[in-house]
């Protein structure tokens, strides 16, 4: 399909081209259990990033890093190891950087991802987030980003936070990559997104921002196919057009 001048695939599509690979944990809060992915890679179809670590993730750079809100539904395929648990009182950067990379499940928000990856002609995203919460209702996921202050006070469950600063760093890489921002509207992360802003301070950002601070933007994929398109139109705009 065309979108104007700009090539769009679906998901069947693109399946065929990109494997999705991430790590997951469990984040043990009291008698709770909270799902949470602190990271994930779309690579080539063929490349498998199974087995190895964080840390060892972190040492190839990617061809560009995108920022969503939180992991939504994200989910590790089928069949994985059990997932590592994390004691809120421990160091989590020291942790995460030594947890697994399994295959994971694509979700709509990546597929939105491979598009313009189809379209810049990059081999390699990394995706972080605002967050690693990992739940599909937004109602729900604000309450335990609130319940999880109230009880801690602090926003240790997002790599953004100061805490995880080495961490970030090596996720991020060198500063000559994209970095785009995609994470959505609601006033409800302008906490998050602060966070997030100052721990990009350096970093050269591109999104489509809807408010002066640059704390607001566009979602990667909206509600709407037409919503979508446009997103994907107006970003690889903003990036510079290597599709044509």
């Amino acid at each position: 399909m065309e979108i104007g001048k700009v090539p769009y695939k679906y998901a069947d599509e693109l399946k065929k081209h990109y494997d999705v690979f991430g790590s997951f944990y469990d984040l043990q809060e009291n008698n709770q259990i909270i799902p949470c992915r602190n990271v994930l890679e779309i690579v080539p179809k063929g490349q498998n990033l199974a087995g190895i670590n964080v840390a060892s993730l972190y040492k190839e750079e990617p061809d560009a890093v995108f920022i969503m809100m939180n992991p939504g539904s994200s989910t590790p395929l089928p069949n994985t190891l059990a997932l590592p648990t994390h004691q809120c009182t421990a160091n989590l950067s020291t942790e995460t950087l030594q947890y697994p990379i399994v295959t994971a499940k694509p979700d709509i928000t990546q597929y939105m991802v491979m598009n313009v990856m189809e379209m810049k002609h990059w081999n390699r995203v990394r995706i972080l987030n605002l967050s690693d919460f990992r739940e599909p209702n937004s109602k729900i996921f604000f309450a335990k980003i609130v319940a999880f202050f109230n009880n801690h006070h602090n926003h240790l469950h997002s790599i953004f936070y100061p805490a995880r600063r080495q961490e970030l760093e090596m996720a991020l890489g060198t500063k000559t990559k994209p970095i785009v921002v995609a994470w959505g509207q609601d006033r409800q992360l302008i906490t998050l997104a602060t966070l997030c802003k100052e721990g990009l301070s350096g970093y050269q950002c591109t999104g489509l921002f809807t408010d002066t601070k640059k704390l607001l933007c566009r979602h990667a994929s909206p509600t709407l196919h037409k919503a979508k398109e446009m997103w994907l139109q107006d970003i690889t705009s903003l990036l510079g057009k290597k599709y044509m």
